[in-house]
């Protein structure tokens, strides 16, 4: 079997399944590296929710799907909150590509992960990317369709929209120098759209005990 392009985050991921057992019913937050570099305070900054943080590298919805066996399912988690697209288009994969990457994460959750809800986290209008903000646009527009066919079962976050001036900038003050990544304050609002979000649907039996 071919490894894993992001074989050590995976591996770290099963060492720590095994001396920490997966908890049936929590929230894994999972994606590219906008969720990687908050695993760690996600415990924390979605507190009540029994949350955990599964993001790896700069991963794309193919690389999610040839992790998901192997990092999610393990937790039968009652939500799964996702961040992937970002890297798809940058990497010059076409739209209808990246979408078909979509689709069969959504076979793979509906026949893994039958109970579980999914909270897809909407691609952000980076400034180091402003080149394909228009595939972007596309690609959340067919994220906000995908949350008429399931309702109740999918839904589709704003996470990028409050990282957005009026005048339809990046808010600099958002994102760290790379202009990709999020600051403090960035991480701050995606904690104030998704939070909220999360305790309304799943708060009353996601608590940590």
């Amino acid at each position: 079997m071919t490894a894993h392009r992001f074989e050590s985050a995976l591996a770290a991921f099963e060492i720590e399944d095994r001396l920490h057992p997966p908890r049936p019913g929590a929230i894994l937050f999972t994606g590219s590296s906008s969720i990687t570099r908050w695993n760690r305070q996600l415990p924390e900054d979605m507190a009540p929710l029994d949350v955990v943080g599964r993001g790896f590298g700069g991963s794309t919805m193919a690389d999610l799907l040839d992790a998901a066996d192997r990092i999610l399912l393990p937790w039968v988690p009652r939500a799964l909150v996702v961040y992937e697209g970002d890297n798809d288009l940058a990497s010059g994969r076409p739209l209808d590509g990246v979408w078909s990457d979509f689709e069969r994460f959504l076979t793979w959750a509906t026949e893994r992960l039958p109970a579980a809800h999914l909270y897809f986290l909407v691609v952000k209008y980076s400034p180091a990317r402003r080149a394909i903000w228009p595939l972007m646009r596309r690609l959340n527009q067919r994220l906000w369709e995908l949350e008429k066919q399931k309702p109740g079962r999918w839904f589709v976050l704003d996470t990028a929209t409050p990282l957005m001036t009026r005048e339809e900038e990046p808010r600099a003050e958002c994102y760290v120098e790379d202009g990709l990544h999020l600051s403090p304050a960035g991480v701050a609002v995606w904690r104030s759209v998704i939070r909220p979000a999360l305790l309304a649907r799943e708060g009353h039996t996601s608590a940590k005990t």
